[in-house]
């Protein structure tokens, strides 16, 4: 990508110095009015990539936000655990005690598995979100390259050719 930028920009630039360099009437004129766009192919296509990465931190920074939220959710599947192991400890006859250990047990038993999907799901979501932000970055940087490397250079080609053929009349 980056070879190909430079060789599209170097053309550009070649046809400015060969516009300064061979029309004498609109050389200087032309070579003046599109200087500065031929060098800002560069800096514009450098600029507009890391825009794709700051727009795509923003939203992995939501994604963190909400993955740490969906986590701490999980912890509302056991949070009373503890309490009521302690009322079936508290219980005097050994039958209640036994069923209530029995009946906790097969509650639990059923949880987990539950419990155990939504931890799927929290995986299964980063790693979709993963593959996805880097997949925008891609087709992000791809169309900043199109822009910079092939539309912008040729329309600032074609616009020198006019100039340099109609000079500030022209209609470039």
């Amino acid at each position: 990508m980056n070879r190909l930028l430079l060789a599209f920009g170097l053309v550009c630039l070649l046809q400015l110095v060969d516009t300064l360099m061979g029309n004498d009437e609109y050389g200087r004129y032309c070579y003046q009015k599109y200087k500065e766009l031929g060098k800002g192919i560069f800096g514009q296509a450098f600029d507009s990539a890391w825009q794709c990465v700051d727009n795509e931190y923003a939203r992995l920074e939501y994604l963190k936000t909400t993955l740490r939220l969906m986590i701490e959710l999980l912890a509302y599947d056991y949070e009373d655990v503890i309490t009521e192991v302690y009322v079936c400890n508290i219980l005097s006859n050994e039958d209640n005690v036994n069923n209530c250990v029995s009946a906790l047990a097969t509650f639990y038993s059923q949880l987990f598995p539950q419990t155990a999907n939504k931890i799927s799901t929290i995986y299964q979501l980063a790693t979709d979100e993963a593959e996805a932000s880097e997949n925008r970055i891609l087709i992000c940087i791809e169309l900043v390259y199109i822009q910079g490397t092939v539309l912008e250079p040729q329309t600032i080609s074609d616009n020198l050719a006019i100039c340099s053929r109609d000079g500030p009349k022209g209609l470039d």
